[in-house]
């Protein structure tokens, strides 16, 4: 595969827009691609003005960038209200978004980030260096990105746009970690407010004009936006409907524009019925997105021995997991990276073997005097659960004894983060980027079971450190990708974390919303169109008059 195929973000656009990448191979998994439907009409040209309503699953929490990890609904609403310092091109190029340049020393142990001219936030004040550096500041002890930036040594004002982070390591990786959660920056006094979570300030295309209780907004144009010309939208109405078909109902029925949606069936229901309904689907399918990943705790039995790993990944077969309905919309996982990424090497993935499983149980009972017993914590969300039931009636037929347990999603995280439980699974490893793996796989997060810590499965290797280390010390790509091959090679081979699928995450809009995955970079390249199932609403724009409830 080429290089340039292997960069392309395949968008699949049904009922309104031709398959996008259809000129890459195809994966080597047997699959079926959903069909493709009549192009779109032609647009009239881009409208200003309008409002955009927006269902999504969950009420979004705590907004502020220096909260916990954000859901897709979360990103999805962050992404309107702030602006991030880096972006990515359609092709993952790195470029400054809110910063106008990212500078490093010889050695890579110090960045300077300077920020874009004449930046405000929604309440009037300067997003400047000092904005900047409490920010920064606020994410090395926020519960998403603590370990992430454990390597910053100090962050420092050097001129009123200029900020510098020291490092206690090379990290010519670093800039990436500004396109996360990282990179998003709120007002400083809102990051400290008691309603900050509440109603987020930043400098995006889009404030905060209300909030309800049941975690609806209303975003409106920010009047002093940085970007000429943008947003295009007036106003955005996010609606909370927990249910995926109602939101996917929704939009069906013109009651709603746009519905985020990450159940496959869904998405492949909605897009047989596009046609007729005069909707569109589009859904990530060649992008990176999270795995569904099952986590084995090498920490204690039973799965600090080899064999109990091996017998896992023998007893799996991961395209039998993909069911007739997800075709299309799920394509299995071989490993942490997408296998048309540009880090992607193919690892030794253990053939389905139900003899070789058996190898591998009498093999821990020869060493233990008793068969391989445990418990799965698995999230009580439905297409999770889908997936999991066919995996687990895998291991059954393998002869392995499992109990699942069901329990809510914030409950498996608190259980893995501690090393309390045996088996767990979970959405990982979902960045494009695999510097960012660093705290789950590195030996330096490595935690005693009972200690809360990144790296989940309580394993490492020193040749996996040294393959991190080595991409950090260099800018030169080719060196880049051949550690992060090694890397995505011994995960693999450790056995510690078991790939069964991608997860599908996709939109279901109605036809005359434009420019959901096309968009403009500020450096004028065209940008990355979905990224974990979110759109940027900045250049986003309505093909029909404005309704009366508009």
């Amino acid at each position: 595969m080429s290089k340039a195929c292997r960069m392309h973000l395949s968008m699949v656009v049904l009922a309104a827009l031709a398959l996008v990448g259809a000129a890459c191979a195809d994966p080597p998994e047997p699959q079926t691609s959903p069909p493709e439907q009549a192009e779109q009409p032609a647009a009239s040209g881009p409208r200003n003005g309008g409002r955009l309503v927006m269902a999504v699953e969950r009420d979004a929490g705590d907004l502020r960038p220096t909260a916990g990890p954000w859901d897709s609904t979360a990103l999805q609403v962050g992404r309107a209200v702030f602006d991030r310092l880096a972006d990515y091109s359609d092709t993952y190029q790195l470029e400054p978004a809110l910063a106008e340049s990212f500078t490093p020393n010889a050695d890579f142990t110090e960045w300077a980030i300077t920020l874009r001219a004449d930046l405000v936030f929604h309440d009037g004040t300067p997003l400047d260096a000092e904005a900047l550096r409490a920010n920064l500041e606020a994410q090395r002890t926020s519960p998403a990105a603590e370990a992430l930036l454990r390597p910053v040594r100090a962050v420092f004002v050097t001129g009123p746009r200029t900020v510098n982070v020291r490092l206690r390591a090379p990290w010519s990786t670093f800039p990436h970690v500004l396109t996360t959660q990282v990179g998003f920056v709120a007002s400083p006094a809102s990051l400290m407010a008691a309603d900050g979570g509440a109603r987020p300030v930043g400098s995006g295309p889009f404030r905060v004009r209300s909030r309800d209780s049941d975690g609806s907004f209303v975003l409106g144009k920010s009047p002093t936006y940085w970007r000429d010309g943008l947003p295009r939208l007036d106003e955005i109405d996010v609606r909370v409907l927990p249910e995926g078909a109602a939101r996917v109902r929704a939009v069906e029925e013109g009651k709603v524009d746009v519905a985020l949606v990450d159940d496959p069936v869904l998405l492949a229901l909605a897009s047989a019925r596009a046609a007729e309904r005069r909707t569109q689907v589009l859904a990530d399918l060649e992008g990176e997105a999270p795995k569904l990943t099952v986590v084995l705790n090498a920490g204690r039995m039973p799965f600090s021995d080899f064999s109990a790993r091996q017998a896992l990944g023998y007893a799996t077969d991961r395209a039998e997991i993909v069911g007739d309905g997800d075709r299309g919309f799920v394509k299995w996982a071989r490993g942490p990276v997408v296998d048309t990424s540009l880090w992607y090497n193919d690892p030794p993935v253990l053939p389905h073997s139900l003899p070789a499983t058996e190898t591998e149980l009498e093999r821990f009972i020869d060493r233990y005097g008793t068969s391989l017993t445990f418990e799965v914590l698995v999230p009580d969300d439905p297409v999770i659960r889908r997936f999991t039931t066919r995996w687990g009636q895998q291991l059954r037929d393998a002869g392995i004894r499992a109990r699942f347990r069901v329990v809510p999603l914030t409950e498996v995280r608190q259980a893995v983060a501690v090393g309390g439980f045996d088996a767990a699974v979970l959405p990982l490893f979902g960045s494009w980027h695999p510097d960012l793996w660093y705290p789950q796989l590195h030996l330096s997060e490595l935690t005693p079971v009972g200690a809360p810590g990144p790296n989940l499965a309580r394993l490492g290797s020193p040749a996996i450190d040294g393959s991190f280390d080595s991409a950090r010390a260099t800018s030169e790509l080719a060196r880049q990708v051949d550690a992060y091959r090694a890397i995505q090679n011994d995960v693999v081979t450790g056995a510690a974390y078991l790939f069964l699928v991608r997860l599908p995450q996709g939109l279901v809009a109605g036809r005359d919303v434009r420019d959901l995955t096309q968009r403009t970079t500020p450096q004028g390249s065209p940008g990355l169109g979905m990224e974990q199932g979110t759109v940027s609403l900045t250049q986003v724009w309505l093909d029909r008059e404005p309704r009366d409830t508009e």
